[in-house]
């Protein structure tokens, strides 16, 4: 099974993906996609070719694929600021910076 409550646009695409991948039935029921087949499918090579998809379609930026109990969920990843770096030291003054210049002699 896979959960794809999080994938917006693609679930189209992404069912007729897997069905052209693995020779298998795919039945979308609401958010959910279930895969059958006769012959016996791992989760992970499932997960990888949502991941191949992902990719191809220029999404895994966007999402990313996790696999628990034998169900694929697709999600969001969590946008992280940057953050900004602290501060070591005393900022020296700008009398310590300027360079010293010789006074002209005659």
């Amino acid at each position: 099974m896979i959960d794809m409550s999080e994938l917006k646009n693609e679930r189209d695409g992404l069912s007729e993906f897997l069905r052209s991948k693995f020779q298998a039935s795919v039945i979308t029921k609401d958010k959910m996609l279930v895969i059958t087949s006769e012959e016996a499918l791992s989760t992970k090579d499932v997960k990888e070719y949502v991941k191949r998809f992902l990719h191809h379609r220029g999404l895994s930026e966007i999402y990313r694929v996790i696999e628990e109990n034998d169900v694929i969920r697709i999600t969001e990843r969590k946008k992280v600021g940057k953050r900004k770096p602290e501060k070591k030291g005393i900022e020296p003054s700008s009398y310590d910076t300027l360079p010293y210049f010789f006074p002209k002699r005659p």
